[in-house]
C-alpha cells in the first residue's frame, strides 16, 4: 500500500507526490514522531515516579498514532528508494544505449527518456532488445564511418 493520512482522515498516493512535497511531508511527519515519543515518554516517565497509570486510553491512541506516522515514514522512504533506483536503472539503460556519454548535443532529451520508457512498458522484452540491438548496430557503423 502507497497511500498515507495527510490532514486528518484524508489520505493520498506517495506515488503522486513530487518530490519536494515528500521531503515536506517527512519533515512534518518526523516533527509529529518526536512529539508524540515525547509525551509518551513523559507519561512512562510519570508512572515510573509516581507509580500511578494516567489516562490508559490517551496512551492506547498515542501509541497507535505513533505507529501510524512511523509506518507513513516508511512508506515516503521506500517511494525515495524506488525512485533512486528507478532513476538508477534509466541512467544505466541510457549510458548503454552510448546516450549522454557523448558530446552535449546527445544529451538525453526528456522526450527521449520518456520514449524509452514508454518502449520498454509497452514492447515485449525480445522486440524491445531488437531494436537496441539495431540502434547500437547503427551508432558503430557511423562511428566508423566518421573516422
Amino acid at each position: 500500500m502507497t497511500t498515507i493520512r495527510v490532514e486528518g482522515d484524508q489520505f493520498t498516493d506517495v506515488k503522486t507526490l513530487t518530490r519536494d512535497e515528500l521531503v515536506q511531508l517527512k519533515d512534518q511527519l518526523q516533527i509529529e514522531c518526536a512529539d508524540i515519543d515525547d509525551q509518551l515518554m513523559r507519561y512512562k516517565a510519570d508512572y515510573q515516579v509516581r507509580g500511578v497509570r494516567g489516562d490508559m486510553d490517551w496512551f492506547q491512541k498515542a501509541t497507535r498514532a505513533r505507529k501510524l506516522k512511523g509506518q507513513d515514514l516508511s512508506r515516503i522512504q521506500d517511494e525515495f528508494g524506488f525512485r533512486k533506483r528507478q532513476e538508477k536503472a534509466e541512467s544505466i539503460e541510457m549510458k548503454r544505449l552510448g546516450i549522454g556519454t557523448t558530446p552535449k548535443q546527445f544529451a538525453p532529451s526528456p522526450f527521449l527518456s520518456h520514449f524509452l520508457k514508454a518502449a520498454k512498458e509497452l514492447l515485449n522484452t525480445a522486440t524491445f532488445d531488437a531494436i537496441v540491438a539495431e540502434a547500437e548496430a547503427r551508432k558503430e557503423l557511423d562511428e566508423e564511418d566518421s573516422l
